[in-house]
C-alpha cells in the first residue's frame, strides 16, 4: 500500500521537476526554431546562428558538460566537429553520442538519486536542461541535412 501511495507523489515531484526545466529550456528551444526556420531563406545565416547556439548550450557558465569525465571523449568529438564547421552526420553522431553517455552516466544516476531524496532538484533540473538542449542541437543539424538535400 506504501508503494501505491509513493507512486503519484513520484510522478507528482517529477511533473513538477520536469515542468520547470520546460519553462527555462523554452527560449533556447525557440531560438532553435527559429534556426531551422532560417535554414529555408538564409542557410549561411542559419548556420552561424547554429553555433553561437551550440557555444551556448555546450560552453555556458552553468554547463559542466565538459568536465564530466565521464562525457569527455563524446563532448571533444562535438566540439571537433563544430570547429571543423562540420554540419553533417559526424557531428549527428557526435551528439547523439554525447546525449546517449550523458544520459546514462550522468543523468540518470542523479534522477535516482534525487527520487530516493539524497539527490537536489536543482542538480537535475541543470542535468535535465543540458539535455534537453542537447536534443534542440540535434534537431536542427538534422533539419539543416534535409534543407540541403532538397
Amino acid at each position: 500500500m506504501v508503494s501505491l501511495m509513493r507512486a503519484p507523489k513520484n510522478l507528482e515531484t517529477l511533473s513538477g521537476l520536469f515542468g520547470s526545466v520546460t519553462d527555462r529550456t523554452r527560449p533556447f528551444l525557440n531560438r532553435c526554431s527559429e534556426t531551422k526556420y532560417l535554414a529555408v531563406t538564409d542557410f549561411s545565416k542559419a548556420t552561424d546562428q547554429y553555433f553561437a547556439l551550440a557555444k551556448q548550450a555546450l560552453e555556458g557558465p552553468e554547463k559542466k558538460i565538459a568536465s564530466e569525465r565521464k562525457c569527455k571523449e563524446q563532448y571533444h568529438a562535438v566540439k571537433s566537429a563544430l570547429e571543423s564547421g562540420q554540419l553533417g552526420p559526424e557531428l549527428v553522431d557526435a551528439l547523439q553520442c554525447l546525449r546517449r553517455t550523458y544520459v546514462q552516466n550522468i543523468l540518470r544516476p542523479a534522477m535516482q538519486d534525487y527520487m530516493n531524496s539524497s539527490g537536489t532538484s536543482t542538480r537535475v533540473e541543470k542535468l535535465y536542461e543540458c539535455v534537453l538542449q542537447i536534443d534542440g542541437l540535434l534537431e536542427v543539424v538534422q533539419f539543416f541535412g534535409k534543407v540541403q538535400k532538397a
